[in-house]
């Protein structure tokens, strides 16, 4: 701070500077009193800063009380939070075990929830089946309405029926009697009738005895013609070797093998070849009865049995028919089988290897 005497002090050295320089003078001595007023306000100026910085500092002073006051009564309240918050943090730690537990019921309680949800969708699902049902039953009451209606008509109506069938039963009852009578005459007829029927089974009697013999005597001629076709087939067959000179080399023969092979002779071919001729006999030889010749020949176990009685391949088969039907002959060509009729050879055989 600027003091009346440093300000002297201050003004007599620019004096002094001023007047050691040449040319000085009256303009200096103006210098130096301009310099002593602009001092002097400085001075003033210098006085009212450090009345308004001691102002100042009473304020601050005061305010400072003020702040140890308030620091006092902040760590009072301090002190009074340092134990609200431990209190506070032995509540949190009871939360936090509280949550725990709560989150431990959360999670079970959404497994059930999750259960809950899919019985939820189950129960929509059959509420929605249910809804299905309810309408069709709505549907079927309907229905059902309009057929109580209709069986409403149809009581009148059947009312109405009985009504008729009562007197209608009262002519029925009448028409009964009348039937009794008739009932009454009826047995005498069947009475008469029994009497014929007794008859009738003594002449039946009779005539199964005469159809039983005819079959035997059916049963032996066919036997017979079974014989005679055998025999008629062997003399065809003879007859048709010698034409064509080839040589039997025995006597034919019948031989049983899943049924009745009913000729059968080896044979020597003009070309050295010898085969077995082998003839299925037939009354009336159709596709169904060549048919089952060329199963029975082609079984192999049928093949493994002429094998053990001598027969070896190759075959020649025939087949004789008393009567030959016309579609017999492009099967017989194709299965390689020759026909014979009396009249000879119809349809030429192949080899069977």
């Amino acid at each position: 701070m600027l003091t009346e005497e440093r300000v002297r002090q201050i003004a007599y050295e620019v004096v002094e500077q001023e007047l050691g320089q040449p040319g000085a003078g009256l303009a200096a001595t103006w210098r130096v009193w301009e310099a002593i007023e602009a001092l002097t306000i400085a001075q003033q100026r210098t006085e009212e800063e450090v009345q308004a910085l001691a102002e100042a500092q009473r304020r601050t002073e005061e305010r400072v009380g003020e702040l140890a006051e308030a620091q006092r009564r902040t760590e009072e309240r301090v002190a009074s939070a340092e134990e609200r918050l431990a209190r506070l943090e032995a509540t949190v730690q009871e939360l936090v075990e509280i949550v725990r537990r709560h989150e431990e019921r959360l999670a079970a309680v959404e497994e059930r929830l999750a259960a809950v949800e899919e019985r939820l969708a189950s129960a929509e699902e059959r509420l929605a089946r249910l809804e299905d049902i309810v309408a069709k039953l709505v549907e079927a009451q309907y229905h059902l309405e309009q057929r109580m209606e209709e069986l409403a008509e149809a009581q009148r109506h059947l009312e109405q029926r009985m009504e008729e069938l009562a007197e209608a039963q009262r002519h029925l009852e009448q028409r009964m009697e009348e039937l009794a009578e008739a009932q009454r005459r009826t047995e005498q007829q069947l009475q008469q009738l029994a009497e014929a029927h007794y008859r009738l089974e003594e002449v039946v009697t009779q005539l199964i005895r005469r159809v039983d013999q005819m079959s035997l005597q059916l049963g032996q001629l066919s036997n017979r013609l079974g014989l005679d076709l055998e025999v008629d087939a062997e003399e065809v067959l003879m007859s048709l070797l010698k034409e064509r000179g080839i040589r039997p080399l025995q006597e034919p023969f019948a031989i049983e093998v899943d049924g009745e092979m009913d000729v059968v002779v080896p044979v020597e071919l003009p070309t050295g070849e010898r085969p077995w001729i082998i003839v299925e006999v037939k009354g009336r030889l159709r596709r169904k009865e060549l048919g089952e010749f060329l199963q029975r020949l082609q079984r192999p176990w049928v093949q493994e049995r002429l094998r053990q009685e001598g027969i070896q391949k190759p075959y020649l088969p025939y087949a004789f028919g008393l009567r030959v039907y016309a579609d017999v002959d492009r099967m017989a060509t194709e299965a390689g089988v020759g026909i014979l009729t009396f009249r000879g050879e119809r349809v030429a055989p192949q080899l069977w290897e």
